[in-house]
C-alpha cells in the first residue's frame, strides 16, 4: 500500500529531529512493507523531495500560513500518487480540504486535540471552523475514518458529527534510545528516591503547582531528590524559579534547562517516580518514554494519561489539583519499593507490547485499507514515484 501523510500545521519540522510521530509511523509502515511518503510545511521556501534512509519520502511542500493553517497549494496532484492520505486534526482547513472537500482523494483523519477549558484559544478556532467549513462539506464526509490519539480526542471529533472514530493512541519511536532501550529495567531497592518531571516551564504544564507537590514531598521524606528539567520564560516562568528555588538551596533539587538526546534514556533509569501535573495535554511524548523505561508515573487526567495508565497498576492518575493529594500519593510511592518495582514492570509492558509504532501499525493500516475501500493493496513497491 501507498501512504502519505500530511503534516498541515504550518510550522517547520525537520523530520530527523527527536521522536516526531509522522517519522516513527512512517518508519513502521515501511517495516511492514509499505511505502510511505510524509509532507512537512516549507513555507515559502521551494518545494523539495528527500528519500530517508529509513526508506520513507519526505516532501517538503511549499505554502502559506493563514491563521495557523499550513495550505500547500501543490498537494493535491501528489496525494494521486498514494492510495490513502492520513491528514494532520480534523480543523485544519488543507485537511478539510483532503477529507470533506471533492478531491476523491482516500482519506483517514489523525487527531488529537480535545475540549478542555483550559485550552481557549483551541476552542474557539474550532467553533469558527465548524460554522464556516463543515457545512459546505461534501456529502458523507461524516464517515470519514478517524484515528484518535486519546478517549477525549474521540469524544471531541463525534460531537462534531464525525461516526467512524476510534481511539488507538500515539506510538513510541525507539530507535533513539539504540540498545539502551533494549533491556528491561532491574528492579531497583531502598535509598534515594528520584523523582522527575521533564517538560516546559509554563502554565500549560502547571509548573506552579508542580513546585507545590515538591515542597510537601520533601517536607514528608528526607530520603527524596527531584530533577526538573525544562526551560520556560515569561513572567510564569519566572514565578516557577522562585517557587523552587528554595528546594534548589537545600540540595534536593537540581535544574537543567535541557538533557541531550542521548542521555535521556540514562536520566529515565535513574528515576523512580515521574510527575506529569500538567492542565492540558494532546498526549504527552515524555509520558509514552517514562513509561517505556520503567518510571512510576504520577499524572494528572489529560490524554496521555487516559490512554496509557489503566487501574492504578501501570500508573496513578489523579483528576483534581489538590497538591495534599499529590504529595501523599508520591510519598507512599517513595516509601513502597515493592509496588514501585510492580508499577515500573507493568508500565514498561503496556509501551512496549502496545504503544510503539510497530505495535500501532496494524491498526492504521486497517484503517488506511477501510479509507480505500479494500482498493488498495496489501504492500506496495519501494518507492510511489
Amino acid at each position: 500500500m501507498k501512504i502519505l501523510i500530511v503534516r498541515t500545521f504550518p510550522g517547520r519540522l525537520d523530520p530527523k529531529a527527536y521522536n516526531v510521530q509522522e517519522t516513527g509511523l512512517a518508519k513502521a509502515l515501511v517495516r511492514a512493507g509499505h511505502s510511505c511518503g510524509i509532507v512537512f510545511y516549507n513555507g515559502r521556501s521551494p518545494s523539495e523531495e528527500e528519500r530517508m534512509p529509513e526508506g520513507y519520502t519526505v516532501y517538503r511542500m511549499q505554502g502559506r500560513n493563514f491563521l495557523k493553517n499550513g495550505i500547500m497549494p501543490g498537494i493535491d496532484e501528489l496525494c494521486r500518487d498514494y492510495d490513502v492520505v492520513q491528514v494532520h486534526e480534523y480543523d485544519q482547513i488543507q485537511s478539510w480540504r483532503l477529507y470533506a472537500g471533492r478531491s476523491g482523494i482516500p482519506a483517514v483523519i489523525y487527531h488529537g486535540p480535545y475540549y478542555d477549558a483550559f485550552n481557549r484559544g483551541y476552542n474557539l478556532k474550532c467553533a469558527a471552523f465548524d460554522r464556516l467549513y463543515l457545512p459546505r462539506g461534501r456529502k458523507g464526509w461524516q464517515n470519514t475514518p478517524c484515528l484518535a490519539k486519546s478517549p477525549q480526542a474521540a469524544d471531541f471529533l463525534r460531537t462534531k458529527g464525525f461516526r467512524n472514530v476510534v481511539p488507538v493512541g500515539v506510538g513510541l519511536d525507539t530507535s533513539p534510545f539504540g540498545t539502551e532501550g533494549t533491556a528491561l529495567r532491574a528492579p531497583r531497592g531502598s535509598g534515594t528516591v528520584e523523582i522527575l518531571y521533564a517538560g516546559k516551564i509554563e502554565a500549560r504544564r502547571n509548573t506552579l503547582f508542580l513546585a507545590e507537590v515538591l515542597k510537601k514531598v520533601a517536607a514528608g521524606s528526607r530520603d527524596v531528590h527531584f530533577t526538573i528539567v525544562g526551560k520556560g520564560e515569561g513572567k510564569y516562568a519566572e514565578e516557577a524559579g522562585e517557587a523552587l528555588r528554595p528546594l534548589e538551596e537545600k540540595g534536593v533539587l537540581t535544574r537543567r534547562a535541557s538533557v541531550p538526546q542521548e542521555e535521556m534514556g540514562a536520566l529515565y533509569r535513574s528515576t523512580d517516580i515521574f510527575l506529569f501535573p500538567s492542565n492540558y495535554e494532546i498526549f504527552g511524548m515524555v509520558l509514552l518514554e517514562a513509561m517505556y523505561f520503567g518510571c512510576a508515573v504520577v499524572s494528572s487526567c489529560n490524554g496521555g494519561a487516559s490512554t496509557l495508565i489503566g487501574d492504578g497498576g501501570n500508573g496513578i492518575v489523579l483528576k483534581d489539583f489538590d497538591a495534599a493529594v499529590w504529595a501523599e500519593q508520591v510519598l507512599a510511592l517513595a516509601a513502597d519499593p515493592e509496588r514501585r518495582n510492580a508499577m515500573s514492570a507493568a508500565a514498561q509492558a503496556e509501551i512496549r507490547e502496545h504503544f510503539t509504532w510497530d505495535a500501532l501499525a496494524p491498526v492504521f493500516l486497517e484503517t488506511y485499507r477501510e479509507a480505500a475501500g479494500g482498493k488498495a493493496p496489501d504492500a506496495g513497491p519501494s518507492s510511489p514515484r
